[in-house]
């Protein structure tokens, strides 16, 4: 046996370095000869919605004659005034376009994606305001005890508004009206008078004695409309913490280009796409705080104030929940945005998505890597803090870096860029 030990050894290593050249070989036939899923993708801009059944059949045999695998229709604006204007976005006259791109796509073996939007990011004219982004808001007035009274608290913006809690906290007692209001919020002293409030905005309190804040918190509209909108028309985005938003966008664009497609969704329509977060940063949703109970373990209640620049018992307590808070709003951002738009192109039977959900955030309460590993093909786009595009270099290493670690810890076969 021993006498066999080297014949053995020298055939196990020439075996190995045959899988090796084999391996070589194999990968510089595949890098001459790339396979259609190696090759490149563009954006394919339908620039202020002109386009014509002429014109996508034409751009798609150059898109094959020059080796490019896939397309992201794109309706978008921001032309020069000479560009003719289009169908708007998702009208009759757009749909038919739409269904013969997704026809010569499938003649000429091009894979498809479609942007859900007309610019960016997610929205419409059927957004309602109920479905919109919002953000949170706050007006306080001072009242002084004893005694009972019946006090008419100004709403904090006019138009759509809805209220989420009233609280009062004392004023020191060597404090004035007109001093600075950075005085600490004591949770143990915070009264709750949501219920003694009524719809209009009236507060009835027995008071006790002194100088107390009494702060009114609601919501109202975040107010950013879509942008970099094509043929239009314009409309609100939608709040992205709320499923049931995604699910009325999605029911107006999605569901509608996939009955459009008919058999070809899943063949050549394979993808959605949501563009760059151009949103800003929304601060509520209606199910916020029950949503925060949900996964932080505590009410939010009585820290509410800390979202309107007050210190809650101390320093250290207001920033642990301001983090709390953060957390909560990318872990709903990432679920019911997100996550729920690629459930419902799941459902629809297509790939997947593949949003640039990897940025560019620079103060966003998001976690981009977390959104990079729900979505099909992990992307982003490459900008500086100014907005500025960017190479995969100095200042926006970290966008490229997430869309490769999105790639390779969730296994995806691909990423993408802008």
């Amino acid at each position: 046996m021993q006498r066999h030990a080297p014949l053995a050894l020298v055939l196990l290593i020439l075996f190995l370095q045959m899988g090796h050249f084999s391996a070589a070989d194999e990968l510089h036939r595949s890098f001459a000869n790339p396979p259609d899923s190696a090759n490149a993708w563009c954006y394919w801009w339908w620039l202020n919605g002109s386009a014509s059944k002429e014109g996508i059949t034409r751009d798609f045999q150059e898109m094959k004659r020059q080796g490019i695998a896939g397309a992201l229709l794109f309706d978008a604006g921001k032309t020069g005034a000479d560009v003719p204007r289009g169908p708007h976005f998702m009208s009759p006259a757009w749909r038919e376009l739409y269904k013969h791109a997704v026809r010569e796509a499938d003649r000429l073996g091009i894979v498809l994606g479609v942007n859900l939007c007309s610019g960016w990011d997610s929205g419409g004219p059927w957004v309602t305001p109920e479905l919109a982004a919002k953000k949170l808001v706050g007006q306080e007035t001072v009242v002084e005890g004893p005694g009972r009274m019946t006090v008419a608290l100004p709403r904090p913006v006019q138009g759509f508004y809805h209220d989420i809690a009233v609280l009062a906290h004392p004023m020191p007692a060597d404090e004035s009206p007109q001093r600075d209001r950075q005085e600490i919020w004591d949770r143990r002293r915070i009264v709750d008078l949501t219920e003694s409030t009524d719809e209009q905005g009236r507060l009835t309190w027995e008071v006790p004695a002194g100088a107390w804040r009494v702060l009114r918190i609601g919501y109202t509209l975040h107010g950013k409309p879509i942008q970099c909108v094509g043929s239009g028309p314009v409309g609100l985005e939608i709040d992205p913490m709320d499923a049931s938003a995604m699910d009325a966008h999605f029911a107006e664009t999605g569901a509608k280009l996939i009955a459009d497609a008919g058999p070809l969704a899943g063949k050549s329509l394979q993808y959605f796409h949501i563009d760059s977060w151009e949103l800003g940063q929304p601060t509520w949703t209606p199910a916020m705080r029950q949503e925060f109970q949900t996964r932080r373990k505590y009410d939010p209640l009585t820290y509410l104030p800390a979202l309107l620049e007050k210190t809650v018992d101390s320093a250290e307590t207001t920033q642990r929940f301001l983090a709390d808070y953060r957390r909560t709003v990318a872990d709903l951002v990432a679920a019911n945005y997100y996550g729920r738009l690629r459930e419902l192109t799941r459902q629809g039977g297509l790939r997947g998505t593949h949003p640039e959900s990897g940025g560019p955030f620079f103060k966003h309460w998001i976690d981009a890597l977390q959104c990079e590993g729900i979505k099909s093909l992990p992307g982003t786009a490459r900008r500086d803090p100014a907005g500025h595009f960017a190479r995969c270099a100095g200042q926006d290493q970290g966008a490229c870096r997430r869309r490769c670690d999105g790639r390779r810890s969730q296994a995806r076969p691909g990423a993408r860029s802008k």
